[in-house]
């Protein structure tokens, strides 16, 4: 959809990930401060739930960055600025049987964000119908 803003410049879709408007989408440009929204205001339900799948989102990325960090020798005490021995990796040393391990949990955490991506998609549109009906 191309759409100018009020001072004749092409606006830009954005998408809001503020807690009473998470995923929203809307027109913007700032030099003329244009805003309008695209999607329809969210349901009550979604706006409890989406933050929160948001959050475990952020958490399980950051710990994927961290099993794929240590299964290629590194070691999660670097990512995050503590040299201390974590998770009884020292020096990036790391046997290979550890490092599959490790990289079958990053399968996992993928798995788990299909699902989560799938229940929020499911939670919106039990909102949609709910404001058909």
């Amino acid at each position: 959809m191309a759409e100018r803003c009020l001072c004749g410049n092409w606006v830009v879709a954005k998408t809001a990930w503020t807690t009473s408007n998470a995923g929203r989408r809307f027109l913007s440009y700032d030099r003329c401060r244009f805003f309008r929204w695209l999607d329809d205001p969210l349901c009550e339900r979604a706006r409890d739930i989406i933050p929160g799948l948001i959050r475990r989102i952020n958490n399980l990325e950051a710990q994927q960055k961290r099993v794929e960090y240590r299964s290629f020798g590194g070691c999660s005490g670097e990512i995050e600025g503590n040299s201390s021995e974590i998770d009884g990796c020292s020096g990036g040393c790391m046997s290979s049987s550890t490092a599959a391990k490790e990289n079958n949990s990053g399968n996992n955490i993928t798995l788990t964000l299909l699902i989560v991506t799938w229940i929020a998609i499911f939670v919106y549109s039990l909102c949609k119908i709910e404001e058909v009906e």
